[in-house]
């Protein structure tokens, strides 16, 4: 039996580290992380307002709004990249060696901006502690002391705000280590953020729609879905758009026709530009507005079925040719590929799921997949199909 990892006895910090964000609101993590030189002092508490209920003469409840990280960091030394990241100005350098100046330039309109905290803490009893403050950012003091006799001090002090775009709300993290190693330049991801608002849209018998607010660093989404309330969960796959070909051979002069889903397009010319042919296909009901994709490469259009049509096998279409002039012309209509069913790896914040059972209660949960590596699934949405 493997004995249990002894309670940590944190003694002296080792080393800070700071991490930019690439946006202003502080959700896109650099990956590069820098050292504030000669850490003295992480300091941090969790802050809190509550609201009061009072009546009757007592105190019937308290509500918080929110927990919040008041911090304070502490360093000997200076270095400017470090600076830089908690004033928001920035680092010019300038001359060559052995006359080089490298300098700090701070604008009265350059806002503070976010950044993360990590500290490393070691420990009596092995290991390591790591405090990291997620979203940080200096909104009080920022205080340089030169002194006589002194080497110079920095004194910072900030607020620590939750991640965003995330269902789960990170504010802080406090992590033991079995085994000390140093913190690294390439700072360890944050928390892959949770979907959040997501929605359910049009629904029919074999399809459901999904939306959600997008998370910008996420490169692709996952879609699972459960028949039986929530006890089983499985993986909708991604699906495959059909794609079908029309072949014209042998004509010279005059107009086809095609019809899918029993709707039949007005005549084409023979010689129709891609987007026409597109246009009259998307003018039928039973196809509608930016559900097929029309290329055109010699004599061969390529309809490819997307949107509410996408990831779904569809029946064949047909044609009349009895308009076309010429000798002999045909036109042959042919699979290029057979659609499957899916929606369940989408790279936008939105989707159709289809190859769904008619009048069937789904639950259907969404994850993001941020650098290959896929966060929690967000809360489950219900949906009945019709």
């Amino acid at each position: 039996m493997t004995a249990p990892v002894p309670d940590p006895l944190p003694y002296g910090i080792r080393q800070i580290m700071l991490t930019p964000y690439l946006d202003v609101q502080g959700t896109m993590l650099s990956t590069q992380s820098y050292p504030l030189p000669v850490a003295m002092t992480l300091g941090f508490s969790e802050t809190e307002q509550f609201d009061e209920l009072r009546g009757d003469d007592k105190l019937v409840a308290v509500h918080g709004r929110g927990p919040q990280v008041d911090w304070s960091l502490e360093s000997g030394g200076m270095n400017m990249v470090a600076w830089s990241i908690i004033t928001g100005g920035s680092v010019v350098e300038s001359g060559v060696a052995p006359n080089r100046q490298v300098a700090l330039q701070k604008s009265w309109d350059d806002e503070r901006p976010y950044f993360r905290i990590d500290g490393r803490i070691i420990s009596d009893s092995g290991g390591n502690v790591v405090a990291r403050i997620y979203r940080a950012k200096a909104n009080g003091k920022i205080q340089a002391n030169h002194k006589n006799g002194a080497f110079q001090t920095s004194q910072i002090d900030g607020i620590g705000l939750p991640l965003v775009n995330d269902d789960a709300s990170w504010l802080y993290e406090i992590v033991q280590n079995e085994t000390d190693s140093p913190l690294s330049g390439t700072p360890t991801p944050n928390p892959v953020p949770i979907p959040t608002n997501v929605y359910v849209g049009v629904i029919t018998n074999t399809t459901v729609a999904l939306s959600w607010t997008d998370i910008i660093e996420a490169s692709q989404y996952l879609v699972q879905q459960s028949i039986d309330g929530g006890v089983t969960w499985t993986a909708v796959p991604a699906g495959t758009n059909a794609v079908q070909t029309v072949t014209l051979a042998n004509a010279t002069g005059g107009t086809f026709t095609l019809t899918f889903g029993g709707q039949t397009t007005v005549p084409i010319a023979y010689n129709a530009s891609a987007a026409t042919v597109q246009s009259a296909l998307m003018a039928l009901s039973s196809i509608g507005a930016n559900n097929v994709v029309v290329s055109l490469t010699g004599s061969v259009y390529t309809v490819t079925f997307d949107d509410a049509l996408g990831d779904a096998a569809q029946t064949l279409m047909t044609d009349s040719a009895t308009g076309l002039t010429g000798s002999s012309p045909t036109i042959t209509i042919a699979t290029a590929t057979a659609g499957t069913s899916g929606g369940g790896q989408p790279t936008e914040p939105f989707t159709t799921i289809t190859g769904l059972t008619a009048n069937t209660h789904y639950q259907f949960q969404v994850a993001a997949v941020v650098n290959s590596v896929t966060g929690e699934y967000c809360t489950p949405v219900l949906a009945l199909t019709t």
